[in-house]
Protein backbone atom coordinates (compact mmCIF):
# COMPACT_ATOMS: atom_id res chain seq x y z
CA UNK A 1 0.00 0.00 0.00
CA UNK A 2 1.16 3.58 -0.63
CA UNK A 3 1.83 6.06 1.73
CA UNK A 4 1.88 9.76 1.15
CA UNK A 5 3.02 12.62 3.32
CA UNK A 6 1.08 15.77 2.59
CA UNK A 7 3.20 18.69 3.89
CA UNK A 8 0.63 21.68 4.12
CA UNK A 9 -3.54 21.38 4.08
CA UNK A 10 -4.10 24.56 1.98
CA UNK A 11 -5.71 23.87 -1.80
CA UNK A 12 -3.40 22.37 -3.23
CA UNK A 13 -2.40 19.71 -0.50
CA UNK A 14 -5.84 18.59 0.27
CA UNK A 15 -6.94 18.71 -3.67
CA UNK A 16 -3.43 16.55 -4.40
CA UNK A 17 -4.97 14.06 -1.27
CA UNK A 18 -8.83 14.44 -2.63
CA UNK A 19 -7.46 12.84 -6.18
CA UNK A 20 -5.38 10.31 -4.65
CA UNK A 21 -7.90 9.00 -2.72
CA UNK A 22 -10.35 9.13 -5.57
CA UNK A 23 -8.09 6.96 -8.06
CA UNK A 24 -6.14 4.83 -5.40
CA UNK A 25 -8.73 4.63 -2.55
CA UNK A 26 -6.27 1.84 -0.67
CA UNK A 27 -3.53 4.78 -0.38
CA UNK A 28 -2.80 6.26 3.20
CA UNK A 29 -2.96 9.55 3.14
CA UNK A 30 -1.03 11.92 5.77
CA UNK A 31 -1.74 15.60 5.94
CA UNK A 32 0.73 17.36 7.62
CA UNK A 33 -0.55 21.04 9.15
CA UNK A 34 0.21 22.74 12.36
CA UNK A 35 -3.37 25.64 12.08
CA UNK A 36 -6.63 24.58 12.92
CA UNK A 37 -8.31 26.51 9.81
CA UNK A 38 -7.69 27.66 6.10
CA UNK A 39 -9.50 29.60 3.96
CA UNK A 40 -9.02 31.46 0.29
CA UNK A 41 -7.37 34.59 1.60
CA UNK A 42 -9.15 36.71 -1.53
CA UNK A 43 -13.02 35.64 -1.08
CA UNK A 44 -11.95 35.92 3.06
CA UNK A 45 -10.82 39.48 2.27
CA UNK A 46 -13.65 40.86 -0.74
CA UNK A 47 -16.83 39.76 1.97
CA UNK A 48 -16.08 39.67 5.49
CA UNK A 49 -19.85 39.65 6.56
CA UNK A 50 -19.81 36.28 5.47
CA UNK A 51 -19.64 34.86 9.35
CA UNK A 52 -17.67 30.99 8.05
CA UNK A 53 -18.34 30.56 4.65
CA UNK A 54 -14.65 31.12 3.98
CA UNK A 55 -13.29 29.05 6.56
CA UNK A 56 -12.62 25.92 6.33
CA UNK A 57 -11.89 23.59 9.64
CA UNK A 58 -8.62 21.34 8.60
CA UNK A 59 -9.76 18.49 10.89
CA UNK A 60 -12.98 17.79 9.21
CA UNK A 61 -11.60 18.42 5.91
CA UNK A 62 -8.89 15.49 6.32
CA UNK A 63 -11.99 13.45 7.75
CA UNK A 64 -13.94 13.97 4.68
CA UNK A 65 -11.03 13.31 2.49
CA UNK A 66 -10.02 9.90 4.22
CA UNK A 67 -6.82 11.24 5.36
CA UNK A 68 -4.74 11.14 8.74
CA UNK A 69 -4.07 14.64 10.12
CA UNK A 70 -0.78 14.99 12.24
CA UNK A 71 -1.36 18.69 13.56
CA UNK A 72 2.75 19.55 14.12
CA UNK A 73 4.96 21.88 12.56
CA UNK A 74 7.84 21.03 10.46
CA UNK A 75 10.99 21.72 11.83
CA UNK A 76 13.10 19.87 9.25
CA UNK A 77 13.93 16.67 7.06
CA UNK A 78 16.16 14.57 6.11
CA UNK A 79 16.16 13.01 2.87
CA UNK A 80 18.60 9.92 3.13
CA UNK A 81 16.73 8.61 6.30
CA UNK A 82 13.52 10.01 4.33
CA UNK A 83 12.42 11.03 7.27
CA UNK A 84 10.58 14.23 8.27
CA UNK A 85 11.29 15.37 12.14
CA UNK A 86 8.96 18.39 14.04
CA UNK A 87 8.66 20.67 17.13
CA UNK A 88 7.37 18.91 20.05
CA UNK A 89 6.60 15.76 18.14
CA UNK A 90 7.64 12.14 17.43
CA UNK A 91 10.01 12.21 13.92
CA UNK A 92 7.74 10.24 11.03
CA UNK A 93 9.28 8.28 8.14
CA UNK A 94 7.83 8.96 4.78
CA UNK A 95 7.61 6.97 1.51
CA UNK A 96 6.31 9.69 -1.01
CA UNK A 97 6.10 13.14 -0.01
CA UNK A 98 4.29 16.09 -1.20
CA UNK A 99 5.60 19.72 -0.41
CA UNK A 100 2.63 22.06 -0.26
CA UNK A 101 3.44 24.46 2.65
CA UNK A 102 2.16 27.83 0.69
CA UNK A 103 3.71 30.74 1.78
CA UNK A 104 5.22 32.68 4.79
CA UNK A 105 4.92 36.70 5.53
CA UNK A 106 8.61 38.34 4.48
CA UNK A 107 10.78 39.31 7.39
CA UNK A 108 9.85 41.96 9.52
CA UNK A 109 11.49 44.52 12.00
CA UNK A 110 8.49 45.39 13.53
CA UNK A 111 8.15 45.86 17.55
CA UNK A 112 5.54 44.15 19.29
CA UNK A 113 4.02 41.83 16.87
CA UNK A 114 3.17 39.22 19.39
CA UNK A 115 0.23 41.56 20.70
CA UNK A 116 -3.25 40.59 20.54
CA UNK A 117 -4.56 42.16 17.51
CA UNK A 118 -1.78 42.20 15.24
CA UNK A 119 -1.84 39.66 12.36
CA UNK A 120 0.52 38.81 9.59
CA UNK A 121 -0.22 37.79 6.36
CA UNK A 122 -0.62 35.38 5.12
CA UNK A 123 -0.80 33.04 8.42
CA UNK A 124 -3.44 34.20 10.87
CA UNK A 125 -5.97 32.61 12.26
CA UNK A 126 -9.49 33.59 11.01
CA UNK A 127 -11.03 33.15 13.38
CA UNK A 128 -9.43 35.28 15.72
CA UNK A 129 -9.55 37.68 13.06
CA UNK A 130 -12.99 38.02 13.32
CA UNK A 131 -13.30 38.00 16.78
CA UNK A 132 -11.13 40.83 16.87
CA UNK A 133 -13.01 42.57 14.13
CA UNK A 134 -16.02 43.07 16.17
CA UNK A 135 -14.67 45.65 19.12
CA UNK A 136 -11.86 47.18 16.66
CA UNK A 137 -12.94 50.76 15.37
CA UNK A 138 -9.66 52.06 13.81
CA UNK A 139 -7.71 49.34 11.57
CA UNK A 140 -3.87 50.21 10.79
CA UNK A 141 -2.84 48.43 7.64
CA UNK A 142 0.48 47.72 5.84
CA UNK A 143 -0.01 47.03 2.51
CA UNK A 144 2.52 45.60 -0.18
CA UNK A 145 0.37 43.60 -2.30
CA UNK A 146 -3.30 43.77 -3.71
CA UNK A 147 -3.97 41.03 -0.71
CA UNK A 148 -3.86 44.42 1.88
CA UNK A 149 -5.27 46.69 -0.66
CA UNK A 150 -8.47 44.64 -0.86
CA UNK A 151 -8.30 44.29 2.77
CA UNK A 152 -8.51 48.04 3.18
CA UNK A 153 -10.87 48.25 0.83
CA UNK A 154 -13.31 45.52 2.61
CA UNK A 155 -13.23 46.99 5.99
CA UNK A 156 -13.57 50.55 4.78
CA UNK A 157 -17.18 49.23 3.87
CA UNK A 158 -17.54 47.66 6.94
CA UNK A 159 -17.66 50.91 8.42
CA UNK A 160 -13.62 51.05 9.53
CA UNK A 161 -11.97 53.73 10.37
CA UNK A 162 -8.46 52.71 8.26
CA UNK A 163 -5.10 53.65 7.79
CA UNK A 164 -3.04 52.74 5.13
CA UNK A 165 0.54 52.54 4.74
CA UNK A 166 1.82 51.56 1.51
CA UNK A 167 4.55 50.41 0.61
CA UNK A 168 6.78 52.83 -2.10
CA UNK A 169 5.71 50.62 -5.04
CA UNK A 170 2.51 51.15 -4.33
CA UNK A 171 2.35 54.79 -4.19
CA UNK A 172 0.78 54.84 -7.67
CA UNK A 173 -2.52 54.33 -6.20
CA UNK A 174 -2.61 56.23 -2.86
CA UNK A 175 -4.90 58.89 -5.12
CA UNK A 176 -7.05 56.17 -5.49
CA UNK A 177 -7.92 55.35 -1.78
CA UNK A 178 -7.51 59.12 -1.33
CA UNK A 179 -10.72 59.43 -3.21
CA UNK A 180 -12.49 56.68 -1.89
CA UNK A 181 -11.84 58.42 1.48
CA UNK A 182 -9.37 56.11 3.46
CA UNK A 183 -6.26 57.77 4.82
CA UNK A 184 -3.49 57.00 2.62
CA UNK A 185 0.03 57.33 3.85
CA UNK A 186 3.39 56.66 1.06
CA UNK A 187 7.01 56.56 2.30
CA UNK A 188 6.10 55.79 6.21
CA UNK A 189 7.45 52.26 7.84
CA UNK A 190 5.76 50.68 10.76
CA UNK A 191 7.72 50.26 13.45
CA UNK A 192 5.81 49.10 16.92
CA UNK A 193 2.69 47.83 18.04
CA UNK A 194 1.83 49.50 21.61
CA UNK A 195 0.34 47.86 24.34
CA UNK A 196 -0.33 46.01 27.40
CA UNK A 197 -0.95 42.69 25.71
CA UNK A 198 -3.53 43.74 23.83
CA UNK A 199 -2.99 46.40 20.66
CA UNK A 200 -3.85 49.81 21.93
CA UNK A 201 -1.71 51.93 19.38
CA UNK A 202 0.81 51.72 16.26
CA UNK A 203 3.84 54.07 16.01
CA UNK A 204 5.08 54.50 12.95
CA UNK A 205 8.61 56.65 11.28
CA UNK A 206 6.81 59.56 10.86
CA UNK A 207 7.22 60.03 13.45
CA UNK A 208 3.76 59.57 14.44
CA UNK A 209 1.42 57.74 17.16
CA UNK A 210 -1.86 56.07 15.88
CA UNK A 211 -4.25 54.57 18.30
CA UNK A 212 -5.91 51.48 17.03
CA UNK A 213 -6.94 48.07 17.93
CA UNK A 214 -6.09 46.45 14.69
CA UNK A 215 -2.59 46.08 13.06
CA UNK A 216 -2.50 44.46 9.58
CA UNK A 217 1.07 44.03 8.59
CA UNK A 218 1.07 42.83 4.51
CA UNK A 219 5.26 42.31 3.33
CA UNK A 220 4.75 40.57 0.80
CA UNK A 221 5.01 36.62 0.69
CA UNK A 222 7.82 34.46 0.43
CA UNK A 223 8.04 30.48 -0.20
CA UNK A 224 7.61 28.66 3.55
CA UNK A 225 10.42 26.36 3.03
CA UNK A 226 12.39 26.97 5.85
CA UNK A 227 12.41 23.33 6.55
CA UNK A 228 14.13 22.58 3.61
CA UNK A 229 16.70 25.73 3.14
CA UNK A 230 19.41 23.16 3.70
CA UNK A 231 18.58 20.76 1.55
CA UNK A 232 19.05 20.23 -2.56
CA UNK A 233 15.49 20.65 -2.91
CA UNK A 234 15.67 24.51 -2.12
CA UNK A 235 16.99 26.42 -5.20
CA UNK A 236 16.63 30.07 -5.49
CA UNK A 237 14.68 30.69 -2.63
CA UNK A 238 11.67 27.75 -3.88
CA UNK A 239 11.50 24.44 -4.25
CA UNK A 240 12.89 22.92 -7.26
CA UNK A 241 10.90 21.21 -9.42
CA UNK A 242 10.98 19.52 -13.14
CA UNK A 243 8.37 19.25 -15.29
CA UNK A 244 6.41 16.90 -13.46
CA UNK A 245 6.75 18.57 -10.40
CA UNK A 246 8.83 16.35 -8.77
CA UNK A 247 12.52 17.34 -6.69
CA UNK A 248 15.55 16.61 -7.64
CA UNK A 249 14.81 13.78 -4.74
CA UNK A 250 12.70 10.76 -6.48
CA UNK A 251 9.13 10.51 -4.74
CA UNK A 252 9.14 14.32 -3.37
CA UNK A 253 7.18 16.33 -5.25
CA UNK A 254 6.12 19.79 -4.89
CA UNK A 255 3.98 22.98 -6.19
CA UNK A 256 1.85 26.21 -5.68
CA UNK A 257 3.88 29.12 -3.88
CA UNK A 258 6.01 26.59 -2.31
CA UNK A 259 8.06 26.08 -5.85
CA UNK A 260 7.30 29.81 -7.00
CA UNK A 261 10.74 31.58 -7.05
CA UNK A 262 9.36 34.95 -7.95
CA UNK A 263 7.05 34.81 -5.50
CA UNK A 264 7.99 37.78 -3.57
CA UNK A 265 8.05 39.90 -6.06
CA UNK A 266 4.40 39.33 -7.00
CA UNK A 267 1.59 41.89 -5.98
CA UNK A 268 -1.14 39.31 -6.84
CA UNK A 269 -1.86 36.07 -6.26
CA UNK A 270 -4.88 35.02 -9.06
CA UNK A 271 -2.66 33.00 -10.95
CA UNK A 272 -2.56 29.95 -8.52
CA UNK A 273 -6.26 29.87 -9.06
CA UNK A 274 -5.79 28.75 -12.70
CA UNK A 275 -3.21 26.23 -11.98
CA UNK A 276 -4.37 24.27 -8.18
CA UNK A 277 -6.63 22.01 -9.86
CA UNK A 278 -4.06 21.13 -12.53
CA UNK A 279 -0.71 20.52 -10.54
CA UNK A 280 -2.77 18.50 -7.75
CA UNK A 281 -3.88 16.17 -10.44
CA UNK A 282 -0.83 15.89 -11.70
CA UNK A 283 1.00 15.34 -8.73
CA UNK A 284 -1.54 12.66 -7.48
CA UNK A 285 -0.52 11.00 -10.65
CA UNK A 286 2.92 11.54 -10.99
CA UNK A 287 3.57 10.21 -7.47
CA UNK A 288 2.50 6.45 -9.07
CA UNK A 289 3.36 7.10 -12.49
CA UNK A 290 4.73 10.24 -13.95
CA UNK A 291 2.70 10.83 -16.89
CA UNK A 292 1.48 14.38 -16.46
CA UNK A 293 3.84 17.58 -17.19
CA UNK A 294 2.55 20.62 -15.16
CA UNK A 295 4.75 23.75 -16.54
CA UNK A 296 3.83 27.50 -14.08
CA UNK A 297 1.62 28.86 -16.49
CA UNK A 298 2.68 32.13 -14.66
CA UNK A 299 4.40 35.22 -15.74
CA UNK A 300 8.45 36.19 -15.12
CA UNK A 301 8.29 39.45 -15.34
CA UNK A 302 5.69 42.16 -13.60
CA UNK A 303 4.65 45.45 -14.59
CA UNK A 304 3.10 46.56 -11.74
CA UNK A 305 1.37 49.89 -13.16
CA UNK A 306 -0.31 47.21 -15.81
CA UNK A 307 -1.18 45.01 -12.00
CA UNK A 308 -2.88 48.49 -10.19
CA UNK A 309 -4.52 49.29 -13.26
CA UNK A 310 -5.90 45.42 -13.07
CA UNK A 311 -6.62 46.30 -9.70
CA UNK A 312 -8.51 49.55 -9.69
CA UNK A 313 -10.59 48.18 -13.18
CA UNK A 314 -12.16 45.36 -11.33
CA UNK A 315 -13.69 47.69 -8.07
Amino acid sequence: MKEVCIIGAGELGRKVAFYIKQNHSEAKIILIEPQDYTFSHSSFFTDLTQKNKYILSIAEAASKIGAELVKAELERININQRRLYFKNQPYLNFQALVIACGAKAKPSKVKGMLKEGVFLLPQFNPIVFRDSLKIADVCVIYASTLLGLKLALSLNKLGKEIKLFLDDKLSPIKDFFDEEGIDSYCGVKIEEAIGEGMLKAVKVSSPKVFAAQMLILDFGFMPNISAFSDTVLAKEEAVNIDDYLETPEKGIFCGGMAADKFLSQRLKFSYYQDIIEQQAKAIAQNIFSKEITAHFPMPVSFNIEDDLAAFKEKL
